[in-house]
């Protein structure tokens, strides 16, 4: 808000109590511990996945919420995963102009951004993994057969 009332922008306010705050204190000492540990993992699955997919470009000091691959056929993918109980997550499952608040913008087509709601997938990249988890998620993924 530029002045009371006033939207420039689309956001959001958020406010936490004194219980959240008092977890996010005590857990804030292990953030960079964290941090480097998803950091470590993303670069692991850079080197080890070779299955036929694009990657994220993990940047140095980059904070990694989450590893999202693109692949081809997701839903053949995410089935794979289910039965070799490797857990993922389905972040984007709209587009921002497909949002009710956006429904009168004009677009063109969108097709890039489309092509990845539809084929994006995160495999798991938290700081708790261990490197046999590391391991059999990466073999998994590798033993999959995308064409």
């Amino acid at each position: 808000m530029s002045s009371y009332g006033e939207i420039d922008m689309l956001g959001w306010n958020a406010r936490m109590n004194e219980f959240q705050a008092g977890i996010i204190l005590v857990n804030l000492k292990y953030f960079k511990d964290k941090t480097l540990k998803r950091q470590e993992i993303a670069h692991i699955y850079d080197k080890n996945i070779i299955i036929k997919c694009v990657k994220p470009n993990i940047e140095e000091g980059h904070m990694v919420a989450q590893y999202s691959i693109l692949i081809e056929n997701r839903e053949k993918f995410i089935n794979y995963l289910k039965e070799n109980n490797i857990a993922y997550k389905i972040f984007y499952h709209k587009i921002m102009i497909e949002h009710k608040i956006f429904e009168n913008y004009k677009t063109n087509d969108l097709k890039n951004a489309k092509y990845i709601k539809e084929n994006i997938v995160s495999i798991p990249c938290y700081d708790s993994l261990n490197e046999n988890e590391i391991n059999r998620i990466i073999d998994v993924i590798n033993n999959y057969k995308n064409n």
